[in-house]
């Protein structure tokens, strides 16, 4: 929790101090996440296979499916697929205002991140780094959030479609607020 009159960058950044802290992790090897309920998503397919082009294609053919402007979006996109034709990618765009307040919260922490991850796509890769993904049998990573409930469909080993839905979880004090309420 934020106090009232406390800066909020500082009142995170001690929060994430404190987080390190307490779990004795370093500040070195960090790689920090965005929320994906903040994440433009899209499911494109192309008519192109090789990583390069897909690079070069994925802003342009996002562009013309948003109600903001491409430059004030970071864009990045993970290919699920290919068809014989092209390639079926998750394109994902975030406000580059979103990333530049975490690294105004991490720099305030002292914390220089390797990369940035969408959450989603950082669950899945521990999923796959811990040898959970056993076959290949399609299932759902789901994550519930105080804001947000994101799915992520996996097919084959790979991430194939991801949902961000406003809905949260009801917390035990929502439960026994209710139940007093009755």
């Amino acid at each position: 929790t934020v106090e009232k009159d406390k800066d909020p960058v500082a009142a995170a950044a001690e929060a994430v101090r404190r987080a390190l802290a307490e779990a004795k992790a370093g500040r070195g090897r960090c790689v920090a996440s965005v929320d994906s309920g903040e994440a433009i998503v899209r499911e494109l397919t192309l008519p192109f296979k090789a990583e390069d082009q897909l690079r070069k294609t994925v802003t342009f053919e996002l562009e013309s499916q948003l109600h903001v402007a491409i430059d004030e979006l970071v864009v990045d996109h993970f290919k699920t697929g290919e068809t014989e034709t092209g390639a079926s990618v998750l394109a994902v765009a975030v406000p580059k205002k979103s990333i530049t307040h975490k690294l105004k919260v991490l720099e305030a922490a002292g914390v220089d991140p390797l990369a940035i991850d969408l959450d989603m796509a950082a669950l899945f890769a521990t999923f796959e780094k811990t040898g959970a993904i056993l076959a290949d049998d399609s299932f759902l990573i789901v994550c519930g959030t105080s804001r947000f409930t994101k799915i992520l469909l996996v097919e084959a080993r790979k991430p194939r479609s991801l949902r961000t839905i406003r809905f949260s979880f009801p917390t035990k004090d929502d439960v026994a607020r209710e139940a007093d309420e009755r």
